[in-house]
């Protein structure tokens, strides 16, 4: 593993990291405002090495009340101890009660609805994490994927691929891979580049509607993630 990245974030109201400014510039200039500066970084959220279940992503979108939510104490604190891999009492920070209001939990609690009435907040807290192909929060996410796709890799998302990768090596491991085709092969893609791969990963039925619930998956693939998070 490389040395982690966002150690290195500014806090001067522009998160984006030095070493991906570039690229992002130039994406911005293409595309005005479409990478939000202002909103701060979620380019993996949990524990992935000792969760047991790993969802795979695209980017964080944006909601108008993200950036406002972003300037509050406790949200920093709990977003900032996420992004070093410090642990804490709810490694999934979306499902810490506290934090409850945020526009990331409730995007969250909506899609594991079903889980969370079994299971509870905390217990799923360690059993699930998730990282973004892309870290920075953008209006929509196709021309990201276009542009970040034709040119090397970002120092985050080398990162990240490499968070991926590792978490990966423990073939026990559910992977669920969000927002259909285009984004597993994205994936599948970015994992090569690192050594790691994509075997037996989860797809949902409707990867518009991105719910982790029974009628969303095959029944086989309800029944590992179910045996997985039972434990």
């Amino acid at each position: 593993m490389t040395k982690n990245p966002w150690e290195d974030l500014p806090e001067n109201g522009r998160y984006i990291l030095r070493c991906d400014r570039d690229p992002v510039d130039e994406f911005n200039r293409r595309h005005p405002n479409e990478i939000q500066e202002k909103s701060l970084p979620e380019p993996y959220i949990g524990d992935p090495f000792a969760a047991s279940v790993l969802i795979l992503g695209l980017n964080p979108g944006h909601r108008e009340d993200d950036a406002a939510s972003h300037t509050k104490r406790l949200f920093l604190e709990r977003w900032r101890a996420n992004l070093l891999h410090r642990r804490r009492r709810f490694p999934f920070y979306p499902l810490d009660p506290a934090l409850a209001w945020s526009p990331v939990a409730r995007w969250w609690r909506a899609r594991f609805g079903q889980l969370l009435s079994r299971w509870g907040e905390e217990h799923l807290s360690h059993r699930i994490a998730a990282i973004e192909w892309f870290p920075y929060h953008s209006q929509k996410n196709a021309r990201i994927r276009d542009f970040f796709s034709s040119i090397p890799p970002l120092k985050s998302q080398q990162y990240a691929f490499q968070l991926a990768a590792k978490s990966l090596s423990d073939r026990r491991k559910v992977v669920i891979v969000l927002w259909g085709r285009r984004a597993r092969d994205l994936w599948h893609n970015s994992l090569a580049s690192v050594g790691s791969g994509l075997e037996n990963a989860i797809g949902l039925r409707n990867h518009q509607c991105p719910y982790l619930t029974p009628g969303n998956m095959e029944p086989d693939d309800y029944r590992r993630l179910f045996a997985v998070l039972e434990k």
